[in-house]
Parts: structure tokens; sequence; C-alpha cells
């Protein structure tokens, strides 16, 4: 057991190696049938590397997100002998996690038609709002090029913060109405930076839509 694990749990490797303290003590309630479910699985299957990830109770109470990395080491017999583990922590990662579902949840179904598209103009994301708007699938949208929606949107891919960047954005015929429509709003565009890879992103508010446009083909 390392020292470092202290800071993990607040408990220090003296009380688990000398004092007699178990390692499951301090494993979640709601975690720790799945990882004795897991460990037993694991050795029986023979399985040489076994990861995990549940969480610790910390001194303080407070519950700790860990990624346990095992290497199950078996003797000739076949039986356990030995595992040699790391743990990390990975708090902080999980509540990342947690508060992008939250987001990609919201803007998924956000009342706005919300865009992101690569500096070549081709759509990476769409949320529902804008596959009801346009009348297309996400999957035939994120085949596309915002070109291919709005012929006059810049080669490009985007304009400045706060430019509108075309109106009258064409759908194609909606599958249920057989009917064509134009959408005639505002877009606002901008870029963000993601490692090396530099985004656009743009969002529109549709003054009609496939179904409630009179417009005929």
């Amino acid at each position: 057991m390392g020292a470092d694990i202290e800071n993990i749990v607040g408990h220090s490797s003296v009380e688990f190696t000398s004092a007699g303290k178990r390692w499951y003590e301090i494993v979640h309630p709601a975690d720790q049938d799945m990882l004795k479910r897991r460990v037993l699985e694991a050795v029986r299957a023979r399985e040489r590397v076994l990861r995990l990830e549940y969480r610790l109770l910390h001194r303080d109470g407070s519950a700790r997100w860990v990624a346990d990395r095992r290497q199950m080491i078996y003797g000739e017999d076949g039986k356990l002998r030995w595992v040699d583990g790391l743990i990390l922590d990975i708090t902080d990662r999980k509540r990342s996690d947690v508060a992008l579902r939250l987001t990609q949840f919201t803007v998924d179904r956000g009342s706005e038609a919300t865009y992101w598209m690569d500096p070549d103009g081709r759509l990476i994301y769409v949320n529902d709002r804008a596959c009801e708007v346009l009348g297309y699938t996400r999957e035939e949208l994120l085949s596309m090029k915002i070109q291919e929606i709005n012929p006059e949107f810049p080669p490009s891919g985007g304009g400045t913060t706060g430019t509108s960047c075309g109106s009258g954005v064409p759908s194609r015929p909606n599958r249920r109405t057989a009917r064509r429509t134009a959408i005639s709003s505002p877009w606002r565009s901008g870029r963000t930076t993601s490692g090396s890879t530099e985004r656009s992103t743009t969002a529109s508010t549709p003054a009609t839509s496939p179904r409630a446009s009179g417009t005929k083909r």
C-alpha cells in the first residue's frame, strides 16, 4: 500500500498494512457488490489485468472516485498469488463528465436550433431542434456541409462573433409534408479553439419550420 493513499482517502498506508483496516471498509456501499463480483469473476477467469472504477469513502465522509488497475499474478496451480495494483484519483474527471453530460442534455433539447461546424463548414454537431427545423435526421446533417443547407454561407465555414452570416436557409422537402421551405433568420456565428482544432459555432432562431410553412415545392 503506497503512502500516497492518504492523499486520496485520508487514511495512512499503515492503517491498512499494520492496523488491520480492510480495503472494503472504505469502498462506497453502493459499489461494494460490484467490486466483489468483478474481482471474483476475474479470478475465476484467470484474468491477468483488472480495470475498475468505483468510489472510496474519505475519512471526512466525502466520496472519491478512483481508477483501480490491478495486475493479477497466478501460481502454477492457477491460484491467485499476488496482486500488483495502482490507484488513481479520478474525482475531478468524473465531475467534469457529469457536467458535460448535463450540458449536452440541455443543448440537445434546447428550443433554439444549434449547430457546430469545423473550419471547412462540415457539420459536426446539431441539436434536436435543428433536425426538426431543417427536416433532416441527425445522421444526414452530420454528413453534410453547411453550404449544402445554405449556399450563401461563407465557404470558410464562419464569420466573426455577432456577424449575420446568411438567411433564407433552404431545407430539403419534409418527408411528412412533401413541402419545401426557407428559414429566414439571422445566424450568429463564432469560433472556438479546442487543442489544435478550430471550430465554428453557429446558432439560429428559425422564423418558420418545414411543417409550419405553406410554401409548395
